[in-house]
Parts: C-alpha cells; sequence; structure tokens
C-alpha cells in the first residue's frame, strides 16, 4: 500500500468538492460580527412581548368568564366581543380592556 509524502499528492486522491467555492453559504458571511448592536434593547423589547402576550392571556380568561371575547387586532388594540348579543367593542390597548372589564363588572 503505497502513503502519500507529499500534500499535493494527498489532494490528488481526495473525492472533488460537489459545491463551488463562490456559492454564498459556502463563503460565509463577509462581516463576522453579526450580534445584535444592543442586546439589551432587544431583551426588554421581548419581555414587553412576552407581558403583554400574558396580560392578554390572562384578559382574555376573565372576559370568557362573563360571556365574552377578547381579540387582538392590529398593534396593541384589542377587540372586545359578546357573540351571543353581536356586540363588540374596540379598545386602544390592554389597559383600556383591563379598564372596560371592570366597568362591566368582571374581575379586573
Amino acid at each position: 500500500m503505497e502513503h502519500p509524502t507529499s500534500a499535493y499528492t494527498a489532494g490528488r486522491s481526495a473525492p472533488a468538492n460537489d459545491e463551488a467555492r463562490s456559492t454564498p453559504h459556502a463563503a460565509g458571511p463577509l462581516n463576522q460580527k453579526t450580534l445584535c448592536v444592543n442586546s439589551r434593547q432587544n431583551r426588554g423589547a421581548l419581555q414587553a412581548i412576552a407581558d403583554d402576550f400574558s396580560t392578554f392571556a390572562r384578559l382574555a380568561r376573565q372576559f370568557e368568564r362573563i360571556g365574552l371575547r377578547l381579540y387582538p387586532l392590529s398593534g396593541a388594540s384589542v377587540l372586545v366581543s359578546a357573540p351571543r348579543l353581536g356586540i363588540s367593542r374596540a379598545l386602544p390597548n390592554l389597559r383600556a380592556a383591563k379598564v372596560y372589564l371592570g366597568q362591566i363588572g368582571g374581575a379586573a
């Protein structure tokens, strides 16, 4: 059995690479520093979204107890609906939904 003695000879017997060297995924990103600019700000924004989601879920359960439904709309606005009565009310944010829940006799 022959063993290659130089790198040049070893490269000849290696299988050819099917991918071209100029493909974007083979070359890798041009800028190796792809970290977030301000990770604290991003973490704070994600935490705010998580808080809004849990607040929405809690309020939706409280509206459900009194026969109403809470739906998210675009942005921070929400829709409170009474499907059996065919009425609904759009509110600007979850804070307004909490106030409205307290006004109509739900547990806020």
